[in-house]
């Protein structure tokens, strides 16, 4: 049971992401050729106006197709799942409903609306726990206790860059998708309530992780943003692409490593 609660939970904070995109992508006239629930292969789909609407076989969240954003052309849709980067291709479009065709700011704010989403979600989340006192204090210690999660979370993962760097990172005191299945376990345990506040510091978490300005990661490609708006030109293609190839190699490694280590503390 507490494997399915995790796999919701996990399922749900990267959708919550993912609409981020979606709802800021759409409000901002880009076009987005689909959001899909879970991922490929396709089970059901409808087409509303220019986007497709999937159910996915995959239970794993989901991913939205914003037009543009890989520098596509209108016949190349690449998916774009949270975390997991979004690799770009040749061609440019001029298309004015597209990612690309939009200002540098109006592109930040498709970037970034993914964690704010994820930090949304948190606060409401913890506010909930808060709902026996008045309705106005919860939210007002829901954003509180979200703001100090966010802060200690910045901290120990500058502590852990920085030793990783000096290479004096201690892989043992972090926890991948195996360590987080193990605690959701003891939160069921618990109850409902450590249930919704282990998602809500996971939430935060994939936040802080998806704004380092790492390649493969939303912070990697609001720096590149950022750089075309400093240079005020297009960034080559062939650097992007070969800098989210490695950046995801890189985090596909630390994940094995994590996940290592997980096991080993298990057994």
């Amino acid at each position: 049971m507490s494997i399915i609660i995790f796999i919701t939970s996990l399922a749900i904070l990267i959708l919550v992401h993912e609409f981020g995109h979606f709802i800021v992508a759409k409000k901002f006239g880009i076009r987005v050729d689909e959001f899909g629930l879970g991922f490929p292969p396709r089970l059901l789909s409808k087409k509303w106006e220019e986007t497709i609407y999937s159910l996915n076989l995959i239970p794993f969240g989901g991913f939205v197709k914003i037009f543009g954003e890989d520098f596509q052309t209108p016949s190349e849709n690449v998916a774009a799942p949270a975390c997991a980067g979004r690799p770009s291709t040749l061609g440019v479009t001029a298309d004015q409903t597209s990612f690309q065709y939009k200002p540098k700011w109006i592109q930040a704010f498709v970037l970034v609306a993914g964690v704010t989403a994820n930090i949304i979600f948190a606060w409401l989340l913890i506010s909930f726990l808060f709902l026996k006192s008045d309705g106005i204090i919860a939210f007002l210690e829901g954003a509180k206790t979200t703001l100090f999660i966010a802060k200690e979370t910045i901290f120990g993962l500058a502590i852990f860059l920085w030793n990783i760097i000096t290479f004096t990172a201690d892989f043992s005191q972090i926890s991948g998708p195996v360590g987080i299945a193990s605690i959701f376990g003891e939160a069921t345990m618990l109850g409902l309530s450590h249930i919704i506040y282990l998602t809500a510091v996971i939430s935060i978490n994939l936040a802080v992780i998806n704004l380092l300005p790492f390649p493969a990661l939303d912070g990697g490609r609001l720096l590149f943003v950022g750089v075309e708006a400093i240079i005020r030109r297009p960034i080559s293609q062939k650097i992007i692409h070969y800098s989210n190839v490695l950046g995801f190699a890189f985090l596909i490694m630390l994940m094995i490593m994590v996940t290592g280590h997980d096991i080993l503390k298990l057994l």
